[in-house]
């Protein structure tokens, strides 16, 4: 399948464009060298930017730095905290509950229905040339509900209509007020 790069105007390979989720068509609407060519010409203009961008990320690392020392210096705490983290596979953060992989499994899923679905979503995108996506009917994470990943909870719809949706609808959806 080809592309054309909205910047140098040719037409090119999907292999010459970066995968994205915000574009419709699933690439972004660069080639790479284009965008190589805008984000050094972009650095080059907001120095400040990146020096600040740059200090920030220095920041994370020394917070994790500090992070590992707090954790050797306490670490029957942190042993035991980590214990019951794999032995239940969640955590409690601001009442939301979080699985380990960010993904809501459960054990009764038929996992060769799940498979048979992204399976299909491959088949009808080799198919048809248009992105498709396996959509969670009711979404996996949301500030209301909490979907499964579980076969009856999944449907092969377009790229476009996945991103539309995103995980603002599901049916059943209660009225805002």
């Amino acid at each position: 399948m080809t592309l054309k790069c909205s910047a140098c105007k040719q037409m090119l390979e999907v292999g010459n464009f970066y995968v994205s989720s915000n574009s419709a068509r699933g690439y972004r609407y660069n080639c790479k060298c284009c965008d190589i060519k805008n984000a050094s010409a972009w650095n080059k203009q907001n120095k400040d930017q990146v020096r600040a961008r740059r200090n920030s990320e220095e920041q994370k690392l020394k917070s994790s730095e500090q992070h590992r020392k707090w954790a050797s210096e306490n670490r029957a705490h942190a042993n035991a905290y980590m214990r019951e983290w794999r032995k239940t596979g969640t955590y409690i953060t601001r009442d939301r509950v979080r699985q380990v992989g960010g993904v809501q499994r459960v054990s009764w899923a038929n996992k060769s229905l799940i498979k048979e679905a992204y399976r299909l979503a491959r088949l009808r995108t080799k198919e048809t040339g248009i992105q498709w996506h396996v959509d969670h009917i009711v979404p996996l994470s949301n500030n209301i509900v909490c979907g499964l990943h579980v076969e009856s909870n999944l449907r092969v719809i377009t790229a476009k209509e996945n991103k539309v949706k995103s995980n603002r609808y599901w049916p059943d959806m209660p009225e805002a007020p």
